[in-house]
């Protein structure tokens, strides 16, 4: 469980569970991500989930990228209104961390055809 109280992970917490743990709900994201047409609505709420309860918390960078992994795959098949409609439900913090997410998306994973 996150202690959201101080963004941080709780100390009796292994860092191998927690990067196992990480790990395995990328994986989770990834399934889901190619299950477009099951999936549906549910891409905005696991964007939504991730910005919420991820994005303030204070991990280490091997986590986050696990982590990153995972929800780009997610993104990776929202479409526009997807985005807009996120952007129109969150406030500005959460619409700070969406959009330096988007960014890392952009730059990092989504498929431009350059080689």
């Amino acid at each position: 469980r996150i202690n959201n109280s101080k963004n941080r992970l709780p100390e009796q917490l292994s860092q191998s569970s927690v990067k196992s743990c990480i790990s395995c709900l990328a994986r989770l994201y990834g399934d889901i991500a190619k299950q477009k047409e099951l999936a549906g609505k549910a891409r905005r709420h696991l964007v939504y989930d991730y910005v919420y309860y991820v994005s303030p918390c204070i991990l280490e960078f091997e986590l986050k990228q696990l982590f990153h992994e995972g929800i780009f795959q997610i993104i990776d098949f929202c479409d526009d209104s997807d985005l807009t409609y996120l952007n129109a439900c969150i406030n500005e913090s959460m619409r700070d961390s969406l959009k330096a997410l988007h960014a890392d998306y952009i730059k990092f994973y989504k498929f431009t055809g350059k080689i």
